[in-house]
C-alpha cells in the first residue's frame, strides 16, 4: 500500500536516464494529527488499558506497532512517554519553529549554518505561501535562484560554491527511492511492501509528524532506511 505516506517521491534511474523530482509537495495538509491517547510507562499498564478495551488506540510498543496493517488502528491517537517526556525541548508542532528557549546547542548550530552555508546563497526570499500558492508571485524568467520548481535548475551559480544536485545514477539498473511527508500513521503496510521487496529508501520525515507518530518513524529507523529531515512543520 504506497498509498501508506500521503505523497510520494520516487527518483528513479536507470544507467545514466536523468532523474526529474517532484515540483514540490503538500505535506501541510495531508499528515493526521495525533492528538495523543493514555500514556503507557510498562507493559503491565499496556495489559491493563487492553483489558479494558479502551477506544484510544491500545499498542504503543514498538514491535507491536508494527504488526498492524489495519489503518483505522494504525491511526488511533496514542501517546508515548519517551517522547512526551521530552516534548517541552522542542517547538511547537505545525507552527513555524524557532530556536527554544535555553537550546544553546540549537542556537550554536543556527550561528554556524548562517555564518557558512547561508553566507553563500543569495538573498533569496521565500516565494508564494505556506501552504503552497504561487499564484501572485513573479519571477524573473532567467531563474537567478535556481528554483527547481520555476524550471528544474540543478546546478546553482558557481559563486555560491554549491554543488551541483546529483540527477543520475551510474550504476546500470539501480532504483534510487525517496518518499517525502512522513512518517504517516497507516505506515505499515507501505513498508512491509518495501521490506519484502528488499529495498531501502531515503525518507524525508516532518519533525511535526515524528512528534505525532514516533513509532512509525522509529519503524523507518529500525528497517535500515535513511532518514533526513523534512523541515520541522513544513512551512
Amino acid at each position: 500500500m504506497l498509498g501508506a505516506v500521503a505523497t510520494i517521491t520516487l527518483a528513479l534511474s536507470v544507467g545514466t536516464v536523468e532523474v526529474l523530482g517532484h515540483r514540490g509537495c503538500g505535506g501541510h495538509e495531508v499528515m493526521r494529527r495525533n492528538p495523543g491517547g493514555p500514556v503507557i510507562n510498562n507493559a503491565a499498564e499496556l495489559r491493563s488499558l487492553q483489558s479494558r478495551r479502551l477506544v484510544q488506540r491500545q499498542v504503543t510498543d514498538e514491535a507491536s506497532a508494527a504488526q498492524s496493517t489495519d489503518p483505522s488502528t494504525e491511526c488511533t491517537a496514542y501517546s508515548y512517554e519517551p517522547v512526551t517526556s521530552i516534548k517541552s525541548s522542542f517547538p511547537t508542532i505545525w507552527e513555524t519553529a524557532t530556536l527554544v528557549s535555553g537550546d544553546t546547542e540549537a542556537a550554536s548550530l543556527f550561528a554556524t549554518i548562517n555564518s557558512t552555508v547561508n553566507s553563500k546563497v543569495p538573498n533569496i526570499k521565500p516565494k508564494g505561501t505556506s501552504t503552497g500558492d504561487f499564484s501572485n508571485v513573479g519571477y524573473n524568467a532567467t531563474d537567478p535562484d535556481c528554483w527547481w520548481t520555476w524550471r528544474q535548475c540543478t546546478t546553482p551559480e558557481s559563486s555560491t560554491g554549491i554543488n551541483a544536485d546529483h540527477t543520475t545514477v551510474p550504476e546500470p539498473d539501480t532504483w534510487g527511492l525517496g518518499f517525502d511527508d512522513g512518517p504517516n500513521c497507516s505506515h505499515n503496510a507501505f513498508y512491509d511492501y518495501l521490506r519484502d521487496q528488499g529495498q531501502k529508501a531515503t525518507m524525508f520525515y516532518i519533525g511535526s509528524n515524528v512528534m505525532d507518530w514516533p513509532l512509525q518513524a522509529q519503524r523507518g529507523l529500525e528497517d535500515g532506511h535513511e532518514i533526513c529531515i523534512h523541515t520541522w512543520s513544513h512551512q
